[in-house]
């Protein structure tokens, strides 16, 4: 869902400055939305306290797959104008961009324009990675013997559920 606000947010935003690429059109929006009270999407992070590393990946390959797409475009412009911005804003703990700032620009410029399916794809993506942590921990770990089963220590005693 957070893509899919990010992507919605960087359109609109491209409607109202029309060129992605003039920064002083794009600063002035923010802070025009800003003293609205409106939100700014795609910045700060729970836990990290710089760039989120997806983003920084997703930014390099942008310039790889899609450089002159308009929202991809808009997009890296907004990752350099709004964190300046938002360095500004006392009450602003993380300005930087979070993976959600481009990736929905990304899969837009490269024909996925329906954004209904972008949360499965993020899904997806962490079954992807999970499996393959599972694959190692049975074959590489521990110089290819793998993790052993995890076997609790401690027997459920608690109410048991009638499945009927």
């Amino acid at each position: 869902m957070a893509n899919q606000e990010c992507l919605r947010f960087l359109k609109e935003v491209l409607s109202e400055v029309n060129d992605p690429n003039d920064e002083k059109a794009v600063y002035e929006n923010l802070e025009k939305r800003f003293a609205e009270g409106k939100k700014i999407y795609g910045f700060g992070h729970a836990v990290l306290r710089v760039e989120d590393p997806r983003a920084t990946v997703q930014y390099e390959l942008g310039e790889k797959i899609c450089p002159d797409s308009p929202i991809f475009r808009m997009a890296v412009t907004m990752r350099k104008v709004g964190t300046e911005f938002l360095k500004k804003q006392p009450k602003v703990s993380n300005p930087y961009p979070n993976v959600d700032a481009v990736s929905g620009s990304l899969l837009t410029s490269v024909g996925l324009t329906d954004d209904n399916y972008y949360t499965v794809l993020f899904g997806l993506s962490r079954c992807v990675g999970i499996s393959a942590q599972i694959v190692y921990e049975r074959l590489e770990a521990r110089n290819g013997k793998g993790t052993p089963i995890v076997r609790p220590k401690y027997l459920y005693s608690g109410p048991v559920r009638d499945n009927k």
